[in-house]
This record gives C-alpha cells, structure tokens and sequence, in this order.
C-alpha cells in the first residue's frame, strides 16, 4: 500500500472521528438536558481528542455508548467547574460594561483588559486540566492557572489557532457543521502539549 493510499485512509479516519464527536456531542448535550449537558460533553470531547493525539486508534472506533458512559462520568464535576467558569466570565462582562459606560478611562480599560486575558485564559485551561489530572475540584483553577502562566507561548497559541479555525470557517462554511471539535483542537492541542512539557520537566526535576 502506498504512502498516498495511506495517508488518504488516515485523513479519511480523521474527518470520521471529527464529525463523530461533533455528532455524538450535539446528541449528549440534549440526553444530558441541554444546559447541564454542555459541560460533560465537552470535557468528554476533550478527553476523546487527548487520547487521539496520543493514538488515533485508541478512539477512532469510539460508540455512542462510550461517549455516553464518560459523559455520565464527568457529568457533576465538569457541570460545577463550567458553571463556575461561565459566572466568572458574566461577572467580567458585566464590569466591562460598567468600565465603558460609567468609568470611560483609557488606563483602567488596560488593566482590565490585561486582567480578562490572564482570567479567559485561565478559564480555557481548566476542562483540559480537569480531563487530564484528578485532584479536587478548586484546585484546577490554581492548576490552570499555573498552566497559563508557565506556557504563555502555547496560550498566545490557543488564541492565534481560534482566530485561524474562525477564518477558516468562514472561507469554508462546510467547517461550521463540526464546530465543537475544530474549534476545540487548538485549545486541546497546546493545552496537551504544555501538560506534557511542565510533566516531563516536574519528572526530570
């Protein structure tokens, strides 16, 4: 078998594995009540693209029961720690709007900015952190944000790869029916490679 031939089966195995989690991800978050079914699924998406960096035939064959079953698993921790995540953000939201319309300072607009970066940045580490460590549920703010601040390179990253992933989905509007997972693979991708960093220099030290 040639090398195009295989990598035509390999890409092939991608894209089914990409719209598979995107369907079973649209199918979890309805079975999980919509609005408590966004996190668990998420953060099973997430561990499913985990495991896929590391061996795509590990998951490529995953089933709807599977995706169910860790679902059910992740259900009450990702729900408090993604609920926990969206106030903070609607509290920021909110001092923004108070920052434009009532302070109106250049400066403090700055620090403001600076802060929702580090806190944004922060937020969008703590499902991956959740999926990949075990440690109580509070602490994988402070492992996030540890994580954030000892992979700014990767962070810069993140943001860079959603801004691509955007503009791609705009240049190609097939993109937009697998949202979750093409938006989800830089987050997940540079998160795992920052764990991986910070693990082998925490075993080597």
């Amino acid at each position: 078998m040639g090398n195009l031939t295989k990598g035509s089966i390999r890409l092939g195995e991608i894209v089914l594995f990409i719209v598979k989690l995107q369907l079973f991800w649209f199918v979890s978050v309805f079975r999980f009540g919509i609005i408590t079914g966004i996190f668990p699924s998420t953060a099973t998406v997430i561990n499913l693209l985990f495991r896929g960096f590391k061996e795509l035939d590990d998951v490529s064959s995953i089933k709807w029961q599977d995706f169910l079953k860790a679902g059910q698993k992740h259900f009450k921790a990702a729900n408090v720690l993604g609920f926990i995540s969206f106030f903070i953000s609607l509290i920021l939201y909110i001092d923004w709007r108070i920052s434009l319309i009532f302070i109106q300072n250049r400066f403090f607009h700055v620090v403001l900015f600076l802060f929702t970066m580090v806190v944004i940045t922060t937020l969008i580490y703590v499902l991956p952190c959740y999926v990949r460590y075990e440690m109580p549920l509070t602490s994988y703010f402070k492992q996030a944000f540890f994580l954030m601040l000892c992979s700014i390179p990767s962070s810069i990253a993140i943001f860079l790869g959603l801004i691509v992933v955007g503009f791609i989905s705009t240049m190609f509007p097939v993109f937009t029916l697998v949202p979750v997972p093409l938006f989800l693979l830089p987050t997940v991708w540079f998160s795992y490679q920052s764990m991986l960093r910070l693990e082998k220099q925490a075993v080597s030290n």
